[in-house]
């Protein structure tokens, strides 16, 4: 039997952008360029807005993964699309559809499974829910019985910690999976490590460091991802100003 998998790239960026999402979010998107209006409407109105500023990015909530399609399938066909959408003000997505096609069934598999996604709604200065424009890649992959497990990570954008009460703090951006170790793979560990990280005011993680350890070269691996993570920075009053805290990678082993 083949596993297969359908991988959504987590990183939401402003309307000609990429979004991406869960079962293995994108480690070669580029970081988006933030965005300084809030809206596009020039009449001031109410969205769909462009992330960035006091608009903060969307989390997903549920996911289903989208399916390979037989003919995919015999034809050990790989690659990605993009799918447009709007999450609106209830965190559901509306207007789906496909932005770069990839052929043989998986834009419209892709669509169906976005259909189907629950969202934490984009917020407008921390307090009001705003309808917001984003672009997800799926990534359609294949897995024989001797390719490497796909990453996994059932958390894979995760809350900090501590978040003072006077700041507004980053959203993710662009994710990476912290990948398993050889040595946690073969001794099957499981668990969470705890990051601590700076996030500065270009919204890059700094002083990225082990608080609390699961195994060293999971560790190591938590912390390499977390240096690729991109964020909006924290805001105070309107503007952007360094973030500490700490992050619980989690590593969880597929059944």
């Amino acid at each position: 039997m083949r596993r297969e998998l359908a991988a959504l790239l987590i990183a939401f960026l402003p309307v000609s952008f990429s979004a991406a999402q869960q079962s293995a979010p994108p480690a070669d998107l580029a970081a988006p360029n933030q965005a300084n209006d809030a809206t596009p409407n020039s009449d001031g109105s109410s969205g769909p807005y462009k992330i960035g500023g006091p608009i903060s990015a969307p989390v997903v909530l549920h996911f289903v993964e989208a399916m390979y399609t037989d003919e995919a399938r015999r034809a050990h066909y790989q690659g990605s699309c993009m799918i447009g959408l709007i999450v609106d003000a209830q965190g559901n997505p509306q207007d789906v559809h496909v932005t770069r096609s990839i052929g043989m069934g998986l834009d419209q598999k892709a669509v169906e499974s976005i259909r189907q996604y629950k969202f934490k709604p984009a917020m407008k200065d921390g307090t009001t829910p705003v309808p917001v424009q984003i672009t997800v890649e799926v990534d359609f992959k294949l897995y024989g019985r001797k390719s490497p497990a796909p990453r996994y990570n059932p958390n894979p954008a995760p809350d900090f910690d501590t978040v003072p009460s006077n700041v507004n703090p980053p959203t993710m951006l662009h994710y990476v999976v912290p990948k398993y170790s050889r040595n946690g793979r073969k001794n099957r560990i499981t668990g969470e490590c705890v990051i601590g990280l700076t996030v500065d005011t270009d919204g890059k993680p700094q002083n990225v460091h082990v608080v609390t350890s699961l195994e060293p070269s999971l560790d190591q691996n938590a912390i390499e991802a977390v240096k690729q993570w991109r964020y909006t920075p924290a805001m105070i009053n309107g503007s952007a100003v360094p973030f500490q805290s700490t992050v619980k990678v989690k590593f969880v082993l597929p059944q």
